[in-house]
């Protein structure tokens, strides 16, 4: 993996890892690759082996770039105009809201991308298939997003310099929220977007070196104890890796060597208003609510059962003990209502009707 070098096709593009097959190539140099969508020119940016970026086999490097090859590039160039003009024209006729953004040309001309950039998700088929018709090539749709169209256009950004994906940035890295809160930025969305719209690449650049300085210090709210006091930390100033310390004589700002002791400010008592006392522990002759109910309800039970027993002993006392005719005749009968409260069902004939 010794002749492995890493080359890309755009000045600010993604680096590709190809085999250099013998040639004793520097960065600048221009190159002739083998890639999946044919022949194409691409510039040496990085030489020697990647670690695991090399994995697997590798496509080859050709040749070295010839002034014809340089000279046909120059003339794709001109043909992706052509073809910009081309596609503005049946996007008008087609009537499609979409902002054509890119229009490249494989360096052999078997190839032709053209990228757009849509708020909404677009059928471009129709367009694919009328492009195809005019060029006699292989037509490639994509819509891409709003960070690679302003790596694509370019621009200046609010420092007043070329944005930094359009300049030097070849990968895009997450960038979040809480890389602004670290470095104690205004979080005002019109501060703090790019041109794109989203958070700002910059973003990321010093968040290592404000979090390794604030891990030094004690957070907003800490109490500490100083060569000048003690008092609460009211305010971190992390580049100078200073704090600002509240103490009963006045406000001061410390260094790291200033401070003797540190109160985390989870550790912190905070004097809080003394809680209701506690109401008196049940005793025998006081019962708790709980009881009461439970005691209500059995009450209850027992009231319901004594009336319904209190109601039925009468009449029991009252009859005398049934004698075995006598069971014997009320059995019958209930039988006789059980059978004439049955609803007869209609006979089914078998066969026809007999006249």
């Amino acid at each position: 993996m010794d002749d492995t070098v890493g080359v890309c096709f755009k000045p600010t593009g993604k680096v590709y890892y190809f085999s250099a097959q013998g040639l004793r190539l520097q960065p600048g140099d221009q190159v002739v690759a083998e890639t999946s969508r044919g022949q194409e020119l691409a510039e040496v940016v990085r030489t020697g082996p990647q670690g695991e970026k090399t994995k697997g086999k590798l496509k080859p490097i050709l040749r070295r770039a010839t002034e014809e090859d340089v000279a046909r590039c120059q003339e794709n160039r001109h043909r992706e105009d052509e073809a910009r003009r081309v596609c503005q024209r049946l996007l008008k006729q087609m009537e499609l809201v979409v902002k054509l953004v890119d229009v490249e040309y494989a360096f052999d001309a078997t190839h032709i991308t053209f990228s757009f950039a849509s708020d909404d998700k677009t059928d471009f088929r129709e367009l694919q298939r009328r492009l195809k018709e005019i060029y006699d090539c292989e037509v490639e749709v994509r819509q891409i997003g709003v960070r690679d169209q302003a790596k694509i256009l370019g621009g200046l950004g609010p420092c007043g310099r070329h944005l930094c994906c359009a300049a030097f940035l070849r990968n895009f890295q997450p960038v979040t929220i809480r890389m602004a809160k670290d470095q104690d930025i205004a979080l005002n969305p019109t501060k703090i977007s790019g041109q794109c719209g989203r958070l700002m690449c910059c973003l990321r650049y010093e968040h290592e070196l404000y979090r390794d300085a604030r891990g030094k210090l004690p957070g907003v709210g800490a109490e500490v104890r100083t060569t000048h006091g003690s008092g609460d930390v009211t305010g971190i100033d992390a580049l100078r890796e200073r704090v600002t310390v509240t103490t009963p004589d006045g406000t001061i700002e410390v260094g790291l060597d200033e401070l003797l002791d540190v109160t985390p400010k989870q550790a912190r008592r905070v004097a809080e208003p003394a809680p209701p006392p506690a109401p008196p522990a049940p005793t025998d002759d006081t019962p708790s609510d709980a009881p009461k109910k439970r005691r209500r309800r059995g009450s209850r039970r027992r009231r319901t059962g004594s009336v319904a027993e209190g109601a039925a002993a009468p009449q029991a006392a009252s009859e005398k003990p049934p004698t075995a005719a006598g069971a014997q005749a009320e059995g019958a009968q209930a039988g006789g209502q059980r059978r004439r409260g049955r609803r007869r069902r209609p006979r089914r004939s078998g066969g026809p009707a007999q006249s």
